[in-house]
């Protein structure tokens, strides 16, 4: 059993805050280095005494942080011991230049101890409205969390970057930092509005015993109040969010602070208490670095973050050394590989299954549609037939009239001409062929108006005549009366191409309907 590291970092005043009049420290560092005098809010007599593993001050750097406060952990986490180092605290307090810091060092001081059979890998998450997000794939967004049999917990699908270097590492690094979500407040120009974990993957053979270990660097947001930040619109929401896993952390801390511990730890309330279930109670060797402010403007939240630092201290690990037999791991591998082989394909199947099914219905849906158009567009179509048809058997009976009328008066306009030639008393005008069905040439308006004789002629001759003018305009309408018969008939084609085309698509449909109901 191994209690939660706590250390405690206090910045310097900001320019503002001491421009500010009325300003003044409300936080005294004590000379023992683990202590420190905190003010009442108020009256600005009395206050209250916190005590930490290690406190620095305004003057102490990052270096000094980490060799005092963090490189055992590292060291350990070499050995196959994970490991955590935490910063909480206010916005704007320096959790992000505390963590920027130590970052380098950490890095630096794993690939000068790591032995030639150790591989590393970097991953890099955030959780932004309680979403976990890939800073290494912005595009693999809303990642699951997994708890494995033995506790340990994972994300899927997330990125696992190689590293040699430390210089590669950093650069993996700066590139993820690149994504994450950052926006101005009142309260700080570069606001962090999520949660990143910046994680370490280490595996070491020795021997037939792989070590696997894994250090995990968080950078928690600030907690914030509206009324200091100015937060509007979309800063609102991520303020809200952000103020909404804080309170599960400090729920969680809480609950593992008691004497006797809680028995249920509300783990599950949020994505960032999950991910940090192993730091928290678990197998990972922590240290906890609350960031604090001096003002007194700030005199509210730095009590708040010292007593949750304070719960924290009363955490206890079990930190174990995670190895496994070499054989006994390929052999898990293996089974892993082939059972994921198998579920995977199971799964394909039944998701080819499924989308086959889909894209059969969605033709049948289809065909479907196009027939009841198809038959929309018939149902028009036959009743236009209907009447073409209607006036085709009218004109054939007018025609059949005309025809026996077209004889009748051919016969008699050859007696008229017989007739006119004889009473003319030796004119005699130029004849126009009487023109037949079915002869070549068409009579027209001229051919008509060139049998009027060019001067007066007796009542006898102007109705003979007549009669000549109107049998051949009577022959003009019969062939206007063909040339409408042939309109009717190409109708009556395209009617019976669309009743076959709609006999087509009904027994597709027939076919389709019984394929998908077997």
């Amino acid at each position: 059993m191994e209690p939660v590291k706590v250390a405690v970092r206090i910045r310097p005043l900001t320019d503002q805050e001491q421009l500010e009049a009325g300003q003044g420290v409300c936080v005294t560092e004590l000379r023992d280095g683990c202590s420190l005098h905190v003010d009442e809010p108020g009256a600005g007599k009395g206050g209250k005494v916190f005590g930490f593993h290690k406190v620095y001050g305004a003057n102490d750097d990052n270096k000094k942080v980490f060799s005092e406060s963090a490189l055992d952990l590292v060291e350990s986490c070499l050995q196959g011991i994970n490991a955590t180092v935490l910063a909480y605290g206010q916005t704007g307090s320096g959790k992000t230049y505390t963590m920027t810091g130590i970052t380098p060092l950490v890095l630096e001081t794993i690939f000068a101890n790591c032995p030639s059979t150790c591989t590393v890998q970097i991953s890099y998450l955030e959780v932004y409205n309680d979403t976990v997000r890939d800073l290494l794939n912005p595009e693999n967004e809303d990642l699951p969390i997994r708890e494995a049999q033995d506790g340990a917990i994972h994300v899927p699908n997330m990125t696992l970057v190689p590293v040699a270097t430390k210089a590669q590492a950093l650069h993996v690094l700066h590139s993820g930092t690149s994504y994450r979500a950052t926006a101005p407040t009142l309260m700080n120009s570069s606001s962090s509005r999520s949660h990143s974990i910046f994680t370490i993957h280490m595996r070491r053979t020795e021997g037939g015993t792989v070590f696997m270990s894994k250090c995990h660097l968080v950078d928690l947001a600030g907690s914030e109040r509206n009324k200091k930040t100015g937060n509007t619109g979309d800063r609102f929401k991520e303020s809200v969010g952000i103020n909404a896993g804080l309170l599960a952390l400090s729920n969680v801390i809480t609950g593992l602070a008691k004497r006797p511990m809680a028995v249920h730890i509300p783990f599950r309330d949020s994505k960032l208490t999950r991910l940090l279930q192993d730091a928290l109670g678990g197998s990972s060797r922590t240290v906890f670095i609350a960031c604090i402010s001096p003002s007194v403007s700030n005199q509210d939240e730095t009590i708040s973050t010292l007593t949750y630092a304070a719960r924290a201290k009363k955490i206890t690990n079990t930190p174990v050394i995670c190895k496994e037999l070499l054989s006994q791991l390929r052999t898990e591998q293996e089974g892993a590989y082939f059972g994921f082989n198998r579920e995977t394909h199971q799964r394909d199947q039944q998701r080819a299954k499924e989308e086959k099914e889909h894209e059969e219905s969605s033709e049948v849906q289809t065909l479907r549609s196009k027939i009841s158009d198809l038959q929309e567009e018939l149902e028009a179509d036959e009743g236009i037939f209907a009447e073409y048809l209607k006036e085709t058997r009218i004109l054939k009976k007018r025609l059949v009239d005309y025809e026996a009328l077209h004889l009748q008066l051919s016969e008699e306009l050859e007696k008229a001409y017989e007739k006119i030639a004889m009473l003319e008393e030796g004119c005699q005008p130029a004849r126009t062929p009487v023109h037949v069905w079915g002869a070549k040439e068409t009579a027209d308006a001229a051919t008509c108006t060139s049998l009027i004789p060019t001067r007066s002629l007796s009542p006898e001759k102007e109705d003979l005549a007549e009669n000549k003018l109107q049998t051949l305009i009577s022959v003009v309408e019969l062939q206007g009366l063909r040339e409408r018969e042939s309109e009717f008939e190409k109708v009556a084609k395209d009617n019976y191409y669309y009743q076959k085309t709609n006999k087509k698509l009904k027994h597709k449909l027939r076919e389709l309907t019984e394929g998908a109901g077997e």
